[in-house]
């Protein structure tokens, strides 16, 4: 994997998604779905560019199981039943579920297959495509920058603006520009990307 994984546990969504999908799973567990990805607007880098990281990230999702610690926090909460707790520990996002490849400059993301495992999907796939995306837009942004100010061809990695706001050239001897830093807070209003995951069907 290029990029370090963006989710790691299966925590990391929404409330209400576990409360749905205990309704789901009692109440409609024999309904299908398709999902998608949908992005409104122009972005300002082509998403098409994110597949290859986008797949990786969703391998490493499709590994991912609820720890016992986890299990133990949700059997808190006093609306979740102790049958889905159990569901919850056998449970994981399957993998053949779930595509995504590039149609030209676009990203096309779907999810199709039984409501209770594909529902899950739509909270991760935002936060990797937002990641994803936002990193490469100020990584560019960055290099731009850093040839502009310090004539330095040289770029921040995703660990280095991650780590901080600001990023210090590794060769600042080979610059010709009066700083070697580069500050990417600016590159903070950068042009948003609006996303949303659609049930299509």
């Amino acid at each position: 994997m290029n990029h370090s994984p963006i989710i790691t546990s299966l925590l990391q969504t929404d409330a209400y998604k576990v409360s749905m999908l205990q309704v789901m799973l009692h109440h409609m567990a024999g309904n299908s779905a398709e999902y998608r990805f949908v992005c409104r607007g122009r972005p300002a880098l082509a998403l098409a560019a994110l597949v290859h990281d986008l797949n990786e990230q969703l391998d490493h999702l499709c590994t991912l199981r609820y720890a016992d610690d986890e299990l133990a926090y949700l059997a808190t909460l006093r609306w979740l039943k102790p049958d889905f707790i159990e569901f919850l520990r056998i449970f994981r996002l399957q993998r053949r579920l779930i595509t995504a490849r590039a149609e030209g400059e676009q990203l096309v993301v779907k999810a199709k297959g039984p409501q209770v495992h594909v529902m899950g999907f739509d909270i991760f796939v935002l936060a990797i495509v937002n990641q994803l995306y936002f990193e490469r837009l100020v990584r560019g942004a960055a290099r731009e920058q850093a040839q502009v100010t310090t004539g330095c061809a040289s770029m921040p990695t995703a660990s280095d603006w991650s780590s901080a706001m600001a990023w210090t050239c590794p060769r600042p001897s080979a610059c010709t520009g009066t700083s070697a830093t580069v500050c990417l807070r600016a590159s903070a209003s950068a042009p948003t990307s609006p996303t949303t995951w659609v049930l299509s069907r």
